[in-house]
Formats: structure tokens, sequence, C-alpha cells
């Protein structure tokens, strides 16, 4: 009971103490005001003014949105709207080179039998390779490949506004992170920024994101090396050279020819290939992996 009542007492001298600097303050203020009135001269409202417009010319307003930082820069107390359209472009010309660029690999890698492991036309030039092992070093040589062709096909852009030219260079100069994992294959632009001028009011915004592209060959609607091998390791398991073995390979029309071991393949749908749109077709004999 004591301690609550020495609790008590120190609460009510608290708020007698508060409330005396609140009346003090109160007063205080009201002085000031009464003052500011009284000094309301042509002096005042110009230092005031100056200082205003000293506060409001260059503000920077950093936040996040969607995981990503977007900084603004204004100059002037008008708010602008960020550039976001600069990067839908940017976002747009890296998708449609990207998946060009893929079809187009994809496609050469089957018909000149890059993916296997020491191929062997049979014979040669017919462009069917004896398919026993994948390529050791297939997601690098893959991907290297990949890389090559997507720089060809920018390079043989002209774009027409600034940032699609920088997009250009960036990958001319290989500015960026790629991953290659077999399956999914992915391309990341750290801090790319975009700048937006507006001169005649003074105004400027920066947007600085990362632009990135990912894929996979199961959202491109294509098989992958390594389950066209399983594929293939299966229906020799099994002893199934047939064309219904191979039915797994669903994006792919298939053709056997038993009395050779020899798997053709047709793709259902055409993709880009470098020149124009067409079926990607490509065949290999069966080889047992020892």
């Amino acid at each position: 009971m004591l301690k609550r009542t020495l609790f008590k007492n120190e609460n009510q001298r608290f708020l007698n103490s508060h409330q005396k600097v609140l009346i003090s303050e109160k007063e205080t203020s009201e002085r000031k005001i009464n003052w500011n009135k009284k000094a309301n001269s042509p002096i005042s409202i110009a230092l005031l003014v100056l200082l205003t417009i000293s506060i409001c010319s260059y503000t920077l307003y950093m936040f996040y949105k969607n995981d990503q930082k977007i900084i603004l820069e204004i100059s002037g107390a008008e708010v602008v709207n960020i550039p976001y359209n600069e990067k839908e472009k940017v976002d747009f010309y890296l998708s449609k080179v990207s998946r060009d660029s893929f079809f187009e690999s994809y496609s050469e890698f089957l018909k000149q039998g890059l993916y296997i492991d020491n191929p062997v036309e049979n014979p040669s030039g017919s462009g069917n390779f004896e398919f026993e092992m994948l390529d050791v070093n297939l997601n690098e040589k893959f991907m290297q490949f990949y890389l090559s062709n997507l720089e060809k096909n920018f390079d043989e852009i002209s774009f027409s506004n600034y940032n699609g030219e920088r997009l250009k260079s960036i990958i001319k100069n290989k500015e960026y992170e790629y991953s290659f994992d077999g399956n999914n294959i992915g391309i990341r632009i750290k801090d790319m920024d975009f700048v937006n001028h507006l001169e005649k009011n003074g105004l400027s915004a920066v947007y600085k994101t990362d632009i990135i592209y990912n894929t996979s060959f199961a959202k491109l609607g294509l098989n992958s090396f390594s389950e066209i091998y399983n594929t293939k390791e299966t229906c020799i398991a099994r002893n199934e050279i047939t064309k219904e073995c191979f039915s797994s390979l669903d994006n792919f029309d298939v053709e056997v020819d038993s009395s050779n071991n020899l798997v053709s393949f047709k793709s259902k749908k055409k993709v880009y290939s470098g020149e124009d749109f067409s079926n990607i077709e490509f065949s290999f004999i069966l080889q047992k992996t020892k």
C-alpha cells in the first residue's frame, strides 16, 4: 500500500509539473504569435518566401514499391510522374530479343548435334547424329551460344530511342548477370536508371531498378535437352523404340525408323529461327549409354 501511494503521489507531481510546462509553453507561443503579428513587415514576408523557396527548390524522395527502389529528384514544388513507360519499353525489348535468341539457339543446337557429347554424323551430311550422352559442359556451352546470338540480334536492331540504344550497349559490353541451370534461364541488368527531364517546368525524375528476364523450356513450350536424353534412355531400357514411347516429348511430333534406330522430331509450333518462323526439326540415331 505504501508503494502504491508513493507511485500515485509521484504521478500527481508529474502531471502538475507537466501542466505548468504546457501553460508556460502556451503563454510563450501566444507571445511569439502576437510578436509575429506585430512584426508582419514586408521584410519578414520576403524572408519567409525565400525560406519556403529554398526548402522546396530541391527535394529528394526515396521509397520502395514492389521491391524496387525508386528515387525522385524534384526541382520545384511540383511532383512529376515516374517514367515507367521507358522502363516498360526496355522490358519489352529484352524479352522479345531474348526469347527469339533462345529459340534460335535451341534450334541450332539440336540441328547441329551440339547437345551431344562427341557427336558423330552418320552418314556425313545427313543431319543424323549418334546420340549416346549429353555434352558434359552442356549448360555452359548452350548459355555462351545463346548470349552470342543475343548480342548478334541486338546489334542488328536500330532503336529509335535513347534507352533502346543503351540496352543494346549493355548487352554488347556484357554489363549484366546471367544464369542457366539446364531448364531455367535468366538475365539481370542491375540498377538501370530512367531519367525524365522536364525543362519547361524545371522538374526531373529518376527511376532506378533492375531489368530482369526469366524464362524456361517449359514456359516457351519446348522440351529440355535433359528431357530428350531421359526419354531416349527410358525407351532403350524398355526396348520400346516406338513413336508411342517418345510421345512424352509432347512439344514435338515424332517419327521412328526402327530399322536403323533413327528418331526424327518436328516441333508442333513454329518459332523464330534466326531468319523467319519455322518448325524445329532434328533427328538422332539411338545409342545406348555405356
